[in-house]
């Protein structure tokens, strides 16, 4: 008779890192890396160790969380990089020539542009700072729901460690009863066997 086939705990570290089919690809956009998604994933569950599919659940969670995160933070960057022509413009305006033609040639690195706004800067004793400053000044609004947003996926991400948290303290706890009970109701699962009643001795 063939033994049924073994399968591989939650804990066991030889089976391979990967995302489990019923959750489904993540929820990529574009110029996103679902190799890098993989490896975040894998680093959690090995730093997490899930014991079961709840466990499964939530890290899948705070993982899809920490993404959104950093996908966030690199909107954010690239908002401002995007929108820093307009702020070369504005800024160069009173300064030289043709600054909207300038700021243009500067949004596509263009090289010449490029050191003709960086020694038009230093002229007027600014950097690429006071820029970046007129591009936030610009995109404060936009800038302030986007790090909502971040601090919203933080504070969800936060409450998804603490019901993994929540959930292996519960199941210790009630771990801990069940042998408690087991022990208190059969003296022999407490290691405690009761000895035979002694012979009367006879007259």
């Amino acid at each position: 008779m063939q033994s049924p086939p073994t399968v591989p705990s939650a804990t066991d570290h030889t089976e391979p890192v990967r995302r489990r089919d019923w959750a489904g690809e993540p929820g990529l956009i574009l110029g996103e890396d679902a190799q890098g998604y993989d490896e975040l994933l894998a680093q959690v569950r090995r730093a997490l160790t899930p014991r079961d599919v709840m466990e499964e659940m939530w890290i899948r969670d705070v993982v899809d969380l920490a993404w959104d995160s950093f996908r966030l933070r690199r909107l954010k960057a690239n908002l401002l990089r995007v929108r820093a022509s307009n702020a070369v413009w504005d800024v160069l305006g009173p300064l030289v020539r043709n600054a909207y033609d300038l700021a243009q040639k500067w949004h596509a690195r263009d090289e010449a542009a490029v050191r003709t706004v960086d020694a038009a800067l230093k002229s007027a004793g600014m950097s690429m700072d006071a820029v970046m400053a007129a591009t936030l000044r610009e995109e404060i609004d936009e800038i302030e729901r986007i790090e909502a947003m971040i601090a919203n996926t933080e504070t969800r991400r936060g409450v998804g460690l603490r019901e993994i948290e929540r959930y292996r303290a519960s199941f210790a706890e009630k771990l801990r009863e069940a042998l408690e009970s087991v022990e208190n109701s059969d003296p022999h699962a407490a290691g405690i066997v009761p000895q035979p009643p002694a012979e009367q001795e006879a007259v």
